[in-house]
């Protein structure tokens, strides 16, 4: 009796262990396998679990999650960030507050959300003889501030493109900055810690729209869609190819697994999708068909026009679709029989961001 009622007492003593201390790899793993509202709830137990980065756990199977992002008076003087968080095939929300602290207040007074990337919010607000810009961690409250950038004067800047090397939390994540004037395109780079960009200019004929990093180049689209390299290594810009097919009345640019995509979509008579992909050996555009496990999310964000999502594995009726945002709904358009369905996203027009993290 005393050996089993001892068995029983070790027992209950691993039971009742302080699960707080769970290797970090565990935490992740454990995560990983949860919904994008789970894995809020998950971090809310204690402190310990909430320091995971959010950035390592957020995507479930590379689905982007939809996100609408807003600053607040608190009443008292103070900031409050509101971020609401959802799946585009989850209805549930979740909402994420914090007090920006005093410091941080100004850097908030007047900001635009232009992109987000891996959890981050990539914001800039004009002063007086310069653009402030920040990134931000809705999940953490971290901030990186990065050096301000002589934009304002240009009266012919019409918009900042940005993008990022790597996870802007990563401590070799290069930034940019791009702006386009009347005869030049600027690309504005930097990296943690520096007390100014590196800037580079170069003559264009057709204006930038649209930039985006994958691999060690920065990859720039005109409005022709004539197709820009410009290397991180030695700073110098390439023209890649010209787009010779017959466009729709809408183009999206984005990467996947460091592929090059473009998507054309028209929806004045009958809703159509052409894809390409740059093929980089024969230097030229090729269409492709998506396959059907393939689901590509569309969405509007300020900093290249238009913001690119892809994500594989998804069950009926989201696999093999389209997915953008017609607001107030998250729309699935199917590549196959153009079937279509529609979902509410949490879009609202007084928030300062809507779209995907």
């Amino acid at each position: 009796m005393a050996g089993n009622a001892e068995k029983h007492l070790v027992i209950d003593k691993r039971i009742a262990r302080n699960w707080a201390d769970l290797p970090k790899k565990i935490l992740v793993l454990i995560a990983k396998g949860l919904s994008c509202s789970n894995q809020l709830r998950f971090r809310g137990v204690c402190k310990s679990w909430r320091s995971i980065r959010m950035i390592e756990i957020l995507a479930v199977n590379g689905l982007p999650c939809l996100v609408r992002f807003s600053c607040v008076d608190d009443g008292n003087g103070g900031v409050i960030s509101e971020c609401l968080i959802s799946l585009p095939t989850d209805q549930s929300t979740i909402p994420i507050f914090h007090k920006i602290d005093r410091d941080d207040k100004q850097k908030f007074v007047g900001a635009k959300v232009v992109d987000s990337k891996a959890g981050w919010l990539f914001c800039i607000s004009k002063r007086q003889s310069f653009t402030f810009l920040f990134l931000y961690n809705p999940f953490t409250k971290e901030i990186i501030v990065l050096p301000d950038l002589d934009v304002v004067n240009h009266h012919s800047h019409t918009f900042l493109y940005v993008a990022t090397s790597s996870s802007p939390s990563s401590h070799d994540c290069i930034f940019f900055a791009a702006y386009q004037s009347s005869s030049y395109f600027f690309v504005n780079s930097c990296c943690k810690g520096d007390n100014g960009w590196i800037i580079n200019r170069f003559p264009t004929k057709t204006p930038i729209s649209r930039i985006l990093c994958t691999g060690n180049a920065l990859y720039c689209l005109s409005l022709d869609e004539t197709l820009h390299a410009f290397s991180m290594e030695d700073h110098r810009m390439t023209v890649l190819g010209e787009f010779s097919w017959k466009r729709l009345s809408k183009s999206y640019f984005f990467e996947y697994h460091r592929e090059l995509l473009l998507a054309f979509f028209q929806d004045q008579d009958a809703v159509t999708w052409r894809v390409f992909r740059f093929d980089r050996s024969q230097v030229t555009w090729k269409e492709v068909r998506p396959s059907e496990n393939l689901t590509i999310f569309i969405g509007c964000g300020y900093s290249s026009g238009l913001k690119s999502e892809v994500a594989w594995g998804l069950g009926e009726p989201f696999k093999g679709s389209f997915c953008y945002l017609e607001h107030p709904n998250i729309v699935f358009h199917s590549f196959k029989d153009g079937r279509v369905c529609k979902l509410p996203s949490p879009y609202s027009r007084q928030a300062v961001y809507n779209g995907y993290l």
